[in-house]
């Protein structure tokens, strides 16, 4: 056993010693968006001209984009708040990762389409990174993109009179500290709880102003919260006859977290690309009680996904006698208009100390020495990148099979990702006190977890076709076969390396709210420069009627010059 160390110090005493650095200066510039602080739109452009004119290397693997949001919950009963007597500072969560306030983005790289506009595109980034992200990464980086995987089995299903959970498929309770033993029948949402939520708000809903637990107003105060940008929540407040209270949070994505040709590009002089991104922002009227919260989906402005959560009525939520509505808004700068029977943006909300959206990333100026070298060796260098295509296939019946075309066809296919969703025809569908029925997709609902998690729903029979050819021999029924087959083999060495893992789901995740179901369709690609058709086919084996989210990976390639930033070729 000393031959390794003696190998490992012999080795070390012959590396060189000298400092020598490829870079000389590393300068982080930001380029803000085209909008003007106006995001009525919902859609946000950025011109990276900024970067491009520099005449340094961009390293757009590492840029962030930069959210100021801005996410109010009123309520139409003033009484008792102006004096803070009911406490709303943990009563909204973000759904586990900030990319849930993105719905679709596209990216067009020296005037050419490099990432194709994609909707859901959140749904497959909460996929990627529950699949491919390690704990140590949820430590280190977790509070900062607001990603903390939801608790998988604290999820409960209401069709029936109100409750504090809210209608539909829910996962907004957590035991507020308290972790009881599990008891005998499994009722672990009963016990537990969904104890992320609550850790995703230690980073988003800080009070400056209350002066309890450890005393951050002796410290710091709501100017000091503002002027280093920290996501804090301002106190209840009383607009007319509104009771509301705000949400301030600074939500950063990584680039690289929405596309892996963010992730693999590399550094590059005068690299120009423009993106578009269209944002889950809206507004929501909920019927409440100081017990019961209830949505109807005809009081519901997001489009296609709700990208915060309430919590609980009772626990983190709290409403006073006497009301019946609360409204819950997610903007982007400053407070617009919203549904519900007060509009909130006429309350006079503050807006968000940072103006506008961003984009920051490192300019770099290499030493002479290593610059020559880096250029002539990236003359035509070849970035290999994942895209993606998405469908939605709606309202399966319970028990029902189904065989979908998911393309004509299609070339350089690497997988088929399949997120399962119970369907919007069923999900929150309320026979109690409530005089409407309603339902909703859960990725519109304020009381689920959905798309930052699937459904908690089964296939069997799951089959794909590619080219005509069954990729899955004969098929696959059983819960350990795709988890083992097809889900752990997104991680470090295809989850096969026994302690060097990744990937933060496990069976039992899987079988509750993680049930990705996957194909990996390169090795029946023997020629990836031919268009072939994807078919996807299974059984609901779920007592409900279910939404399937369908992803199509794909391969592609882009070849830059690295020294003029130039698209020498795309396929």
């Amino acid at each position: 056993m000393s031959g390794n160390s003696d190998n490992y110090v012999y080795e070390n005493s012959m590396m060189s010693q000298v400092d020598e650095e490829p870079y000389k200066f590393k300068e982080f510039f930001y380029v803000q968006d085209q909008q003007g602080s106006n995001y009525s739109s919902g859609q946000i452009t950025f011109d990276l001209a900024g970067f491009s004119n520099s005449n340094k290397y961009t390293s757009l693997a590492e840029a962030v984009l930069t959210l100021p949001v801005v996410v109010v919950l009123s309520q139409d009963n003033a009484a008792g708040l102006s004096a803070g007597a009911v406490k709303n500072d943990l009563a909204v969560a973000f759904k586990s990762g900030f990319w849930n306030l993105i719905s679709s983005f596209s990216v067009d790289y020296d005037g050419q389409n490099v990432v194709q506009l994609s909707q859901n595109v959140n749904a497959y980034c909460s996929y990627k990174a529950n699949t491919s992200w390690s704990n140590d990464d949820v430590d280190t980086m977790g509070a900062t993109l607001g990603f903390r995987p939801d608790t998988a089995n604290s999820w409960t299903y209401n069709n029936g009179a109100d409750v504090a959970r809210g209608n539909g498929i829910s996962n907004n309770f957590y035991a507020d500290g308290t972790y009881a033993t599990m008891s005998a029948n499994y009722n672990g949402n009963a016990t537990h709880g969904n104890n992320s939520l609550y850790l995703r708000q230690m980073s988003t809903c800080v009070n400056p102003a209350i002066a309890t637990g450890q005393n951050v107003a002796a410290i710091r105060g709501e100017t000091q919260f503002k002027n280093e940008l920290k996501s804090f929540t301002k106190a209840n407040a009383v607009a007319t006859t509104l009771a509301y209270q705000v949400w301030y949070t600074t939500c950063v994505i990584r680039l690289k977290d929405l596309s892996s040709f963010f992730e693999n590009f590399v550094p590059t002089k005068s690299a120009y690309a423009r993106l578009t991104l269209n944002l889950n922002v809206g507004s929501l009227a909920m019927n409440v009680s100081t017990t019961t919260a209830w949505l109807n989906n005809s009081n519901n402005s997001f489009t296609n996904c709700c990208p915060v959560m309430l919590s609980a009525v009772g626990q983190g939520a709290n409403f006073t006698a006497g009301t019946t509505q609360a409204v819950l808004g997610v903007y982007i700068g400053q407070v617009g208009s919203s549904v519900g029977t007060i509009n909130q943006g006429t309350l006079g909300v503050p807006a968000h100390p940072l103006p506008s959206c961003r984009i920051t990333a490192p300019l770099i100026t290499m030493n002479p020495q290593y610059e020559l070298k880096y250029a002539q060796s990236n003359l035509s260098k070849t970035i290999l990148y994942e895209d993606i295509y998405s469908t939605t296939l709606t309202n399966v019946a319970s028990n029902n099979t189904f065989n979908y075309l998911v393309t004509n066809g299609i070339r350089g296919a690497l997988k088929v990702v399949i997120i399962p969703l119970i369907a919007a025809s069923v999900n929150g569908r309320n026979t109690g006190s409530a005089t409407t029925s309603a339902t909703f997709s859960p990725l519109l609902s304020p009381f689920s977890t959905e798309p930052a998690t699937a459904s908690p729903l089964s296939i069997t029979q799951f089959q794909v076709q590619f080219g005509g050819q069954n990729i899955l021999s004969p098929f696959i029924s059983y819960s350990y076969e795709d988890f083992l087959q097809q889900v752990n083999t997104n991680g470090i060495n295809g989850g096969q390396s026994t302690g060097l893992t990744s990937g933060l789901i496990d069976e039992n995740s899987w079988s509750n709210c993680y049930r990705y179901y996957v194909c990996d369709l390169s090795r029946g690609d023997d020629d990836s420069s031919v268009n072939k058709s994807i078919v996807v086919s299974g059984l609901n084996n779920t007592l409900l009627a279910a939404d399937y989210l369908i992803y199509v990976v794909y391969r592609k390639r882009a070849v830059i010059n690295c020294q003029t930033g130039k698209l020498l070729s795309l396929s």
